[in-house]
């Protein structure tokens, strides 16, 4: 809902411990808690809070220091009544 707030957890694993550099893609109230900690396993909380009605859709690329998988490109997309 136009000026509501919507929450989703992701949850980013690796067979070894990373971290997380950064998230890209930001903005039009899209937020991303970023961990600061090196772990095998993320738990990151995405945050959309619309100001006006209508379809969004976006891609974040959430950069790691895994050099097999340095970007992880996650779509995002929601409709704001």
């Amino acid at each position: 809902k136009a000026g509501g707030t919507m929450n989703r957890r992701i949850t980013l694993r690796s067979s070894a411990p990373l971290k997380t550099l950064g998230v890209d893609g930001q903005g039009n109230g899209v937020s991303v808690a970023v961990p600061t900690t090196t772990a095998a396993v993320h738990s990151m909380l995405i945050q959309w809070r619309p100001v006006d009605a209508g379809e969004m859709k976006m891609e974040l690329r959430i950069r790691t220091d895994n050099e097999k998988f340095p970007v992880v490109v996650l779509p995002v997309s929601g409709l704001a009544q």
